[in-house]
Parts: C-alpha cells; structure tokens; sequence
C-alpha cells in the first residue's frame, strides 16, 4: 500500500508538473503572438501620441502609419470620408468605413495584406504616388459582419459600387469596390485605389473594437453631425502636432508602402 501510494504521488506530481508546462507554453504562445505584429515589409509598430495622428488614432498606441516616432499625415483619408459623406452614406456605415479606411495603419499589416504588383500605368508621371500598387486585403468574417450589418443596405451599397446581397456578408465584403475610398491617388488614399477584398478567417483584418473608434470622434475622426452643418471644415491640428510635420510624415509613409517593393 505504501508503494501504491507513493506512485500515486510520483503520477500526481508528473501530471500537475505537465498542466503547468502546458499553461506556460499558452502564456508564452501568447505572448509571441503580440509581439511578433509587423509591418509591410516586417517593419516593426510604433507607438505615438494620439494628438499626434490627425486621423486613425485610434491605432496610436501600436500603429504602422509612423516612423521614427513621427506620424503620417493622414488628414485625406478623412477627406475620402467627407466625400462619401456627401453622396449620402449612413452614419453606422461613415463609422465602420472609417476602420476599414484605417487599416493600414494597423500593427499588423503584413499579416492581411499582400501586394499583388504594380498597375499598368504605375508612375507615368514620372512619380511615385500612393495609387500606382494594387493589393489583395484580408478581412476577418467577424469584422465583415459588422461592416454589412451597417453598410449592406441598398443605398449605401450603391454608393460603394458593391452588390447588395442582405443574406451574405461577404458577397458584399468582397465586391466593395476600394477605388471609392480614394479623393486623391497622389495622396495617402491612393493605397485603396486597386484593394481586392477577400473574406477569410486566415490571416486577416479584424478591425478596430467600434467603441475605440467612435472615442475618437471629435479627436481625429469628424462627428457625422458635424458634417451636416454647412461649410464645416475640418479643423487643422495644433502646431507640433501632424499637421507640423505633414510632410515628412507624407515621406515616410511613401516609403513604408512604395520603397518596400
């Protein structure tokens, strides 16, 4: 009895012994998982202030749209917005557009995205513009469902050039047409002038948390309600802040997307 006994505790001791290596692996497996977030072009996240991102600052804390501890300017992704604004997008819709039009600037963009080559008219101005790459963008079924509960109605639908399809999320999903997320290819907006969408639980774009976005509003995200009031003009942030370093922050994000290739 004695021996049973003591190999009831050898066996006990193995087995909890086994539970915690176990729970360690999980923690540890974790862990990697947070810190191996990378950039196109396996550029690591950073982190800045969030009066420093004149919009999409919701990412700040760990974002690709920096480099060397200064953020791009981003202000035209906004004008994008207003523009869809103006053809009459819902408000549910402007919220959730406003994390897809952000997304890359999330911390981990080499994981959803790829780039699938340059257009055929790529550079003929003799210059390196936001609009001359195409990419194929992963987006989560999660994330999807919740841009279709707010945009996949047939208005809304038919200002994004996408087929209204009310019983399948990523029929809609897939068939957004990006090119009506760009006001200028030469500017920041004209990343989304050729994105394939492709719904998928790979490797894909899970989107902001819709509260984190809508803290922002105010911030670096304008109120729907404020572009009802006519004239309104966004207002320019405050020296030191992006707008002061507008243009290098312009520089560098042509370099995080267009000198990697």
């Amino acid at each position: 009895k004695p021996s049973k006994q003591r190999q009831f505790l050898v066996d006990f001791a193995h087995t909890q012994k086994m539970k915690v290596t176990l729970a360690l692996l999980v923690v540890l497996g974790c862990l990697a998982v947070h810190v191996s977030a990378t950039c196109y072009g396996t550029r690591e996240p950073e982190t800045v202030g969030v009066e420093t991102m004149n919009m999409c600052c919701w990412s700040h804390e760990s974002t690709c749209c920096a480099i060397n501890g200064v953020a791009a300017d981003l202000s035209n992704l906004q004008t994008s917005l207003d523009v869809l604004f103006g053809k009459g997008i819902s408000e549910g819709c402007y919220l959730e557009l406003a994390d897809l039009i952000c997304s890359f600037c999330d911390a981990d963009t080499s994981k959803f995205l790829s780039f699938t080559g340059l257009l055929p008219d790529a550079n003929a101005d003799g210059q390196v513009d936001f609009g001359d790459r195409s990419f194929t963008m992963r987006i989560c079924p999660n994330f999807c469902q919740e841009l279709a509960s707010a945009c996949n109605n047939e208005k809304d639908a038919a200002i994004l050039k996408a087929t209204f399809a009310p019983n399948n999320p990523s029929i809609f999903c897939d068939s957004i047409d990006s090119r009506q997320f760009v006001s200028d290819r030469k500017e920041v907006s004209g990343l989304f002038e050729a994105v394939v969408f492709r719904t998928t639980q790979f490797d894909c774009y899970e989107g902001a948390a819709p509260a984190d976005v809508s803290a922002q509003l105010g911030t670096c995200l304008t109120p729907y309600e404020d572009l009802l009031v006519p004239a309104f003009v966004t207002p320019t942030p405050a020296n030191g802040s992006v707008a002061s370093v507008a243009f290098s922050g312009l520089v560098s994000l042509v370099a995080l997307f267009l000198a990697l290739f």
